[in-house]
């Protein structure tokens, strides 16, 4: 049997996320973080970093990656279902619906719930990290800040598609990164230096997980931006 070629269809997907909104009632349109988990992570656990981090000031929106996949069970452990952003197949279809994504949740937040749309942050954790930078380079006008927690940059920078980031970025390295080594992760912010003059690195003695020691840093990173 010989294939004649390689087919598409596009289908609708529902996509699934959390708005979590502080009780204290504003005083005015609130700042807005949307969070996205790593590889193998879900909205849940994101979530309670965002709580964390948006106190009664900040909505947070945590966002879960459209591929699923099973963990194999470990020990006694029984496999459990983890969720991911991307892989090297076709990775601009992983893109542009990460892309969509973000901007539809965006957009709810600010209909649904009052948020400012000049006051949006961006944070990811580890495979998150990079689709958010491709995101903020492309869409500058609609982040204020990027948050990025032991991850990596897009190995294409040097597309011209990438704009000036007037906002600010923060980099959140583990100095035992099995993943990105802390050279590397120090590289990253020269690196970002190209497209964005706001750019803080905090190094965390940790090894290749979100440092709680982080939080409080990332927190008063933001509202010194809002």
């Amino acid at each position: 049997m010989t294939v004649e070629s390689q087919n598409t269809l596009e289908l609708p997907a529902r996509h699934h996320y959390i708005i979590s909104v502080p009780d204290r009632p504003p005083a005015g349109p609130r700042p807005l973080l949307v969070a996205l988990h790593g590889y193998g992570g879900d909205m849940l656990s994101m979530l309670r970093l965002a709580q964390a981090i948006s106190g009664d000031e900040i909505v947070s929106a945590s966002l879960q990656g459209p591929h699923q996949f099973w963990f194999p069970a470990v020990d006694a452990e029984p496999r459990w279902v983890g969720f991911g952003w991307s892989t090297p197949f076709h990775p601009a279809e992983s893109h542009r619906r990460h892309h969509e994504f973000v901007r539809g949740v965006m957009h709810e937040a600010v209909e649904s719930h009052g948020c400012d749309p000049s006051r949006v942050f961006l944070m990811g954790f580890s495979q998150a990290c990079a689709l958010n930078f491709r995101f903020a380079l492309q869409w500058p006008e609609c982040v204020r800040g990027v948050i990025s927690v032991c991850g990596g940059l897009p190995s294409d920078l040097d597309d011209p598609k990438y704009k000036h980031f007037p906002g600010g970025l923060f980099q959140a390295a583990a100095t035992q990164d099995q993943f990105y080594e802390i050279d590397k992760a120090r590289g990253f912010a020269g690196t970002l230096r190209r497209f964005c003059a706001d750019v803080t690195l905090r190094e965390y003695d940790s090894t290749h997980v979100f440092p709680r020691r982080s939080l409080p840093h990332i927190r008063q990173w933001i509202l010194d931006r809002c």
